[in-house]
């Protein structure tokens, strides 16, 4: 009687287990990426003044039409031209690292890297050097 109601109990908890619909395995969900804004401009730099004894003033020249683009973390590619006064901006740019180069005809070609933070936003300011003249031949 007992080897009858041990393999009873053992048959019942065998057929409860495979009527049992099978747990799927846990996914781990990829988070999204967070974004955030880049905005800057793309200026020539004039000479020093002395405005009084030891304080000194530096104007800009906005370089309106400069080419800007950018490369995210995830390999995206970002393309934008300077404003009337050199002003640019990325909106939604992926968080993470972000390589950017400048280029505008008549000067040097400016890189820098930024890393852009969910929810913020990264400022980056370009200060263009005239490129040296090649001379005619």
């Amino acid at each position: 009687m007992r080897k009858t109601l041990f393999a009873l109990i053992a048959l019942s908890a065998l057929l409860a287990a495979t009527s049992l619909p099978a747990k799927e395995p846990r996914r781990h969900k990829t988070p999204k990426p967070g974004y955030g804004t880049v905005t800057g401009d793309v200026t020539l730099p004039g000479e020093f003044e002395e405005m009084s004894p030891g304080i000194f003033t530096r104007d800009k020249f906005p370089i309106r039409g400069a080419s800007i683009t950018a490369i995210t973390s995830q390999g995206d590619t970002l393309r934008t031209v300077s404003g009337q006064m050199g002003e640019y901006a990325f909106g939604r740019v992926p968080e993470g690292k972000l390589a950017m180069r400048v280029e505008a005809k008549g000067y040097k070609t400016q890189i820098a890297i930024k890393e852009v933070i969910k929810n913020q936003t990264t400022c980056q300011y370009f200060d263009m050097e005239k490129a040296e003249e090649q001379p005619k031949q």
